[in-house]
């Protein structure tokens, strides 16, 4: 079964919403994918940086 997780809101280079995202995490088993929606950013160099920040994040709790 497919389950999908809409959190948004929170601060990933603090990781002030790692708590529930280790539960979300876990609840979906496995190592799940995670599918980011961007958002608008000032550049292209800055979307990068935060892409980087965000895809370290979740792989470090356990996602694709």
């Amino acid at each position: 079964m497919t389950k999908l997780y809409f959190l948004g809101g929170e601060d990933v280079v603090k990781r002030d919403s790692e708590e529930i995202d280790t539960i979300a995490i876990a609840d979906a088993g496995g190592t799940p994918p995670v599918l980011i929606f961007p958002w608008t950013v000032e550049s292209v160099d800055k979307a990068e940086k935060y892409r980087k920040i965000m895809a370290d994040y979740f792989k470090d709790l356990g996602a694709e």
